[in-house]
């Protein structure tokens, strides 16, 4: 990291950039490890609503993106959650997933 710190000195012109709550230690700090995880890319999300027979709506949400691999490989899982507080259901009735593994 010394050698990172020195660039940025010189880059910004400034010798006290890595002083006790600046940014970039803050940034080395919390968000430089994003760096080597797994990210989404292309991310796309459409909520289509409808009303059935039995005048419920019936919501069907659709989020589609890439996963790329971090240094220690693609993420394991894929998690789904509503915010009760938002909306009220009556029922979750069906979770598709599908991963298409992308040829290489």
């Amino acid at each position: 990291m010394v050698i990172q710190t020195e660039i940025y000195k010189k880059r910004t012109g400034r010798e006290d950039i890595d002083k006790e709550g600046s940014f970039y230690c803050f940034f080395n700090e919390e968000l430089f490890r994003y760096m080597s995880e797994p990210y989404r890319e292309d991310v796309s999300s459409t909520i289509t609503i409808i009303e059935n027979e039995e005048g419920d709506l019936v919501a069907t949400e659709t989020i589609e993106y890439t996963c790329r691999a971090g240094k220690n490989g693609i993420q394991r899982e894929i998690k789904y959650a509503h915010d009760t507080e938002i909306a009220e259901y009556h029922a979750l009735t069906k979770i598709v997933v599908l991963v298409i593994r992308p040829f290489l």
